[in-house]
């Protein structure tokens, strides 16, 4: 799992819940760094995973305050079979309901060729037919992750 595809996962869920989480590069960010990745966010749906990465480098090189805690973030979340590893050990105490639904949602995020809003399209109409109890496990495992 790359950085923007982790960063996804993370705007997708937390865009489900009241109040989202920051991503721990923008912890303690100035409200110019804040309002321009929001902006960054909002304009990413029509790019595939690849043209994000290269658009979240180039306004992390842009914004002194989050640059090192950025590239932090991305030498934390390691090569894609650590990210997969950590994947799998997150999800092994899941129902088997909550696994296949998970199995879903991960291949649509790591697909390379679907842009963000297509991404978050296939993942909502996921999540807006779950039980509450499917759903509850999810959003449970997010949070530990």
């Amino acid at each position: 799992m790359n950085s923007i595809t982790a960063i996804a996962l993370f705007v997708v869920v937390a865009s489900a819940q009241d109040q989202p989480p920051l991503p721990p590069f923008l912890e303690g960010a100035s409200d110019d760094t804040l309002d321009s990745f929001e902006n960054l966010m909002e304009s990413s749906d029509d790019k595939t995973p690849d043209q994000l990465q290269s658009a979240m480098d180039a306004w992390a090189n842009s914004h002194a305050d989050v640059k090192a805690k950025y590239a932090a973030f991305k030498a934390k979340l390691g090569s894609l079979s650590d990210a997969r590893q950590k994947h799998d050990s997150m999800t092994a105490g899941l129902s088997p309901a909550a696994k296949e639904v998970d199995g879903k949602i991960y291949g649509i995020i790591m697909s390379p060729s679907l842009t963000g809003a297509q991404k978050r399209q296939q993942i909502e109409a996921i999540l807006n037919g779950l039980s509450p109890a499917v759903k509850a496990e999810l959003e449970n495992m997010m949070k530990q992750g």
